[in-house]
Formats: C-alpha cells, sequence, structure tokens
C-alpha cells in the first residue's frame, strides 16, 4: 500500500511531538509496526541513540528543519514499505551493529534467541578449535555473534 498523504510536521516540533505525529501516520498506512518504526527512524534522523531511555531522554529536544526533513523522507519510505533496518542502513544484533541494505536479510530478534540459546548450550565451548561455516550470511551476524 502506497500511502498518497503527504506526512505533514510543522517546524518547531520537538522529538516527542514530530514522533506522535508520524506514528499515528504510519498506523494508518497500514503499518503493523508504526510506533516501533517511529521512534527508530526519528532516532537515527536526529542522531539521539537507539535506547528507549535516549528517546525519552531527549523527547523534548526540538527538530531542527534537517532532521525533520529527513525524517519526514525516511517516513515517506516506511510508509511505501520499506524496511527500517534499510532506510537506516544498519541494525543493532546481539549487541553489535551490522550494516544492512537490500538484498541481504535483516537480522531478526528470532535469530538473536537462536544465537542465545546455541551459546548457553555450551557446545561450542566444549569444542577444542571450533570451526563455523557460516554459508549465505548476509550481515554475518549469527557467525560473528557465535565468535
Amino acid at each position: 500500500k502506497v500511502v498518497h498523504g503527504a506526512l505533514k510536521i510543522d517546524d518547531g516540533r520537538s522529538i516527542k511531538e514530530a514522533y506522535s505525529v508520524a506514528a499515528k501516520w504510519l498506523q494508518e498506512s497500514g503499518l503493523d509496526d508504526a510506533e516501533d518504526s517511529a521512534r527508530h527512524l526519528i532516532s537515527h534522523a536526529t542522531r539521539i541513540g537507539t535506547r528507549f531511555s535516549d528517546f525519552h531522554n531527549n523527547s523534548n529536544k526540538q527538530l531542527t528543519k534537517e532532521e525533520l526533513q529527513l525524517f519526514s523522507k525516511m517516513c515517506q519510505q516506511r510508509a511505501n514499505r520499506e524496511p527500517a533496518q534499510y532506510i537506516i542502513g544498519n541494525w543493532d544484533f546481539y549487541g553489535m551493529t551490522f550494516e544492512c541494505k537490500p538484498p541481504i536479510l535483516i537480522p531478526r530478534p528470532e535469530t538473536e534467541e537462536l544465537v542465545e540459546n546455541i551459546l548457553h548450550t555450551g557446545l561450542l565451548q566444549a569444542l577444542h578449535a571450533p570451526r563455523i561455516l557460516d554459508v549465505g550470511a548476509g550481515t554475518g551476524a549469527i557467525g560473528i555473534a557465535l565468535l
């Protein structure tokens, strides 16, 4: 679904205000993860950091004109179903940041759980000199996280 109505956020808005307008607009465009997408995109556009605490600690900061333009453009891309990870250009996985661009598969939280389960089995640690072959690795997130 392509969104035809432009996102309208007035100049002089705070991060929290711009986020609220964008999250509602993205939700109306049919995105299931509208709030998460808006938070990730505004965090990137304003360079405040990716943690929830970064967002909340900076929520009253006023967006610059450049930040607002970038955020609006990113929201339009997201409304057109481009993954947030591709828009941002990277994504965190298991405490590390990986470059993400098409057509590379995006690291998923479920895959992070898989890595956690593998590491907790102790199988890799029990091997004298384990060798891991990660074929078709995409970002390489799984193999690197297992090292």
